[in-house]
């Protein structure tokens, strides 16, 4: 159903409070833009506010306020490269890189800033795990996918590299539903489940027409609606218009190399491994851990690739995967691992990195610039620092307190200054 906009302000206010908490100000402006789409477009499915979305926006900030007040473990961010870890065993630096969404030259540009950073041998031996969404709302979709496969071939033939890891977006999960790939087993899901994510209430705004072995309704909100900005990604394939026909999704099929849909479909839907620093376990979700669930119940679900498990889809909505999809909820670091593990995410359209164990990592939202790039995390036993695809972006930029674009030391008020939220709702939607 449409929001009112009394609902909405009222929403938009619990967010507000809750994001002074850490989660960002863009995280906020992505659920607005996305309820403006939804309302002006109306109905229910791709085309209006999911129940889902909607019972997250009016709970998140009661489930952020119940967060422990030890969540947390402080750990002083340090700006510059140790050289002692390049002498360590490999994997002893990790490289957390956010959301990619389809901008090839600034993902080049990333890596180049690395190289410069880290040198040869430093980042050959540093771990690498993209956090999700490298397609859509960029211009090459097609081109940073190429550029991954390459990298990661490049990196399988080294000598003393720490590992490449990729997990799914809920941009990735979408389009590879679509073009029947999903992140999943396929032995494992049969037609009738995969239509089943798809609300019977929902009766627009997704992609209508009939698919041989269904579709998952998020490949159908994907491909049938603009709130994935698939367009983008439909023109870097030589596929013309996604004009939500049959015919559409049949170019789009065909101009998808198989190497693409290899890639799409072997992605993960976690990353969770020992480090060989405190706390020892690194865990990288696109989005978070639903509060609501036992992580580790989460976490064998994940690691299973199964999609269509209860215990890792919105109980209200079989379609939304909270760990790929949600907002505010899954913003802090779920109880049962505080002290356990660092658990990263992208997908927030913001950065937090001054909050010790939990860290987000998607500064650009998709929409990189100079002032919020693409960026990633450095990460070691003695580093913490951020590089970005523009030269001039520093973090940190004077120790503990520099602002770091939605930092947990700085408040809603600030962030929504800094962060041009009053002069521009409409840049992330999804």
């Amino acid at each position: 159903p449409r929001l009112s906009i009394r609902r909405m302000v009222g929403n938009t206010a619990a967010r507000l409070a809750a994001l002074s908490h850490g989660g960002g100000v863009r995280a906020l402006s992505s659920d607005l833009s996305e309820m403006l789409k939804n309302g002006a477009a109306g109905g229910g499915g791709g085309g209006g506010v999911d129940a889902g979305a909607a019972e997250e926006v009016e709970t998140g900030a009661e489930t952020l306020t119940k967060v422990p007040k030890d969540a947390h473990t402080e750990r002083p961010p340090r700006g510059r490269v140790d050289r002692n870890v390049d002498s360590l065993p490999p994997g002893s630096r990790v490289i957390l890189i956010g959301d990619l969404h389809g901008n090839l030259i600034e993902t080049e540009q990333l890596f180049a800033n690395l190289r410069s950073t880290l040198g040869n041998t430093g980042l050959r031996r540093s771990k690498i795990v993209f956090l999700g969404d490298y397609v859509d709302r960029g211009p090459d979709s097609r081109g940073v996918i190429d550029f991954l496969l390459e990298l990661r071939a490049a990196r399988a033939v080294e000598d003393g590299t720490g590992g490449t890891y990729f997990i799914a977006g809920n941009h990735d999960l979408g389009m590879a539903t679509f073009i029947g790939v999903p992140c999943c087993d396929e032995a494992s899901v049969s037609a009738e489940a995969l239509e089943a994510t798809r609300n019977v209430a929902y009766k627009k705004g997704f992609f209508v027409h009939p698919v041989e072995g269904g579709m998952h309704y998020q490949g159908r909100r994907w491909g049938g609606s603009t709130v994935y900005n698939c367009h983008a990604c439909f023109s870097s394939y030589g596929a013309g218009d996604a004009d939500y026909t049959a015919e559409s999704r049949e170019r789009l099929v065909k101009a998808v190399p198989d190497a693409h849909k290899e890639f799409l479909q072997g992605l993960d839907l976690c990353h969770d491994a020992p480090i060989p620093f405190g706390p020892g376990r690194l865990i990288c979700v696109h989005a978070g851990l639903s509060p609501d669930v036992p992580a580790e119940e989460q976490l064998e679900r994940l690691r299973a690739r199964d999609i269509l498990s209860p215990s890792i889809q919105h109980p209200d909505d079989a379609s939304r995967i909270p760990a790929l999809h949600s907002r505010g909820a899954v913003i802090p670091m779920h109880r049962d691992l505080v002290g356990k593990a660092i658990v990263v995410s992208g997908h927030h359209g913001t950065m937090d990195v001054n909050s010790g164990d939990r860290i987000i990592m998607d500064l650009s939202g998709g929409t990189p610039s100079e002032n919020r790039p693409l960026a990633c995390m450095v990460l070691s036993a003695t580093e913490r620092f951020v590089v970005g695809h523009a030269e001039s972006y520093v973090w940190p930029k004077s120790g503990p307190s520099g602002f770091g674009h939605g930092g947990a030391g700085v408040s809603a008020e600030a962030q929504a200054q800094r962060g041009g939220l009053l002069a521009g709702v409409g840049g992330v939607v999804s």
